[in-house]
């Protein structure tokens, strides 16, 4: 036996790890699911969106900040 560890210890040390991994793949999993959601709509819903604001007859800046848009260079 290395270090005198006593099958209580070993036991204890098991179910500790075993928690701190079932702690870190869950963590892994809500972060993957946030960042799932939080990505920007695809090209095609964008140039959407770019031709409604383009055919507007005022352009005002009360637009909601969650919309994404393609930059509009003049």
């Amino acid at each position: 036996m290395l270090a005198d560890n006593t099958k209580t210890g070993a036991i204890a040390y098991s179910i500790i790890a075993a928690a701190v991994w079932l702690s870190y793949v869950t963590a892994i999993i809500i972060g993957e699911r946030r960042k799932a959601r939080d990505t920007p709509p695809k090209y095609e819903d964008a140039v959407r969106l770019s031709h409604r604001r383009s055919s507007r007859q005022s352009h005002s800046s009360d637009d909601s900040p969650d919309e994404y848009h393609t930059p509009q260079y003049r």
